[in-house]
């Protein structure tokens, strides 16, 4: 099962992350996103750098997005270490109207920098349990709790986009996504209550019996491959409905591997057409995920398989084509390279 093409492609995945490395942290990537530091890309990477030993990186990172927290208490999202030069900003405004143009008119409000960071903090901790890293900055941990509390809905629901920041039709919707993460926050600070609040939500307002998983937000009929992967992973779904879940993300799944939406939104719905970006498409650190959850689980013969799609990935891109295998976006991408990591790990039954 491990070849010894996966094992190269571990080392590069090593490479590729010692690549991302910065004076505060971790770049998103050693390419389009260097010099931007996002607490999104930290967290959804943060075992695999745990398990390589980049914690005191990790901290780096980490003591930047408290020093950064916004004056309502908000974990920033991303933080850039250096203004890019207008070569760059011309490169990034191109990239912003191809992925939607929209984009350069309005901004597409995210949710998730609070959960995130508040889960990295408890990830972090955890490994380093002697040094107090929590204990030593209680106010601004607080401080990011608090938000939470002034953001979420009456049902206790985070609103808004989580990761997919370039698709409208996420503004002032609840995703799934977004609220797996609240539920980990919530589990890792030992706030019980507040998480089984969201669970309960999650079971009256997103499962749909006839679809079998839960709708990508209240209304919308896709599947979410990261939140579903995460909350098998998370132990969010109920046992009864494991299976289906399963079987929603074999149906998501294609010869590249597994679509982070499906089916695709159309393109008037969300600024995307589909099989573009965040549309539709195969992200390798999503990919991670689903043969983390899949091994997780029990079925390790489908994680086997999903793994060894995204070995056959060339490199590290940000996103690739479902249809095709073409990478696009970013090449170098930490959260992909540490998602290889996970897969690796997963299958070895290490994670």
């Amino acid at each position: 099962m491990l070849d010894e093409a996966s094992v190269e492609k571990l080392k590069l995945a090593e490479q590729t992350i010692r690549k991302c490395v910065g004076r505060n942290g971790f770049y998103a990537s050693a390419q389009l996103y260097r010099k931007q530091y996002w607490i999104r890309d930290l967290t959804y990477s943060i075992e695999p750098l745990l398990d390589l030993n980049f914690a005191d990186t990790v901290k780096r990172q980490l003591e930047l997005t408290l020093e950064r927290q916004k004056r309502s208490g908000e974990a920033p999202e991303m933080i850039i270490e250096r203004i890019p030069s207008i070569v760059s900003q011309i490169r990034l405004a191109r990239i912003l109207l191809e992925r939607n143009p929209t984009l350069l008119f309005r901004e597409i409000p995210t949710s998730d920098s609070d959960a995130l960071a508040l889960i990295s903090i408890e990830r972090y901790s955890a490994a380093r349990p002697g040094e107090g890293f929590k204990e030593l900055r209680t106010a601004q941990i607080k401080r990011i709790w608090q938000h939470i509390e002034d953001s979420v809905t009456s049902d206790g629901l985070m609103p808004d986009a989580d990761w997919r920041d370039a698709m409208f039709n996420y503004v002032g919707k609840t995703s799934f996504c977004n609220q797996v993460l609240l539920i980990v926050a919530y589990g890792l600070a030992g706030r019980n209550k507040q998480a089984e609040r969201v669970k309960r939500s999650l079971d009256r307002m997103f499962w749909d019996e006839d679809l079998g998983y839960y709708q990508d937000y209240p209304g919308s009929s896709r599947f979410d491959a990261l939140g579903h992967s995460l909350a098998l992973l998370e132990d969010i779904v109920p046992e009864k409905q494991v299976d289906r879940v399963v079987e929603a993300l074999q149906d998501a799944s294609t010869k590249f591997g597994v679509r982070n939406i499906w089916p695709s939104y159309p393109e008037r719905e969300c600024g995307q057409s589909p099989e573009y970006y965040q549309n539709s498409t195969v992200w390798p650190y999503i990919q991670g995920y689903a043969v983390a959850a899949l091994a997780k689980v029990g079925r390790q013969d489908l994680a086997e398989e999903e793994f060894e799609k995204l070995s056959d990935l060339p490199g590290f891109n940000e996103w690739y084509n479902p249809s095709t295998g073409r990478g696009g976006g970013s090449k170098d991408q930490l959260w992909n390279a540490a998602g290889y990591v996970r897969a690796y790990r997963s299958v070895q039954r290490k994670f």
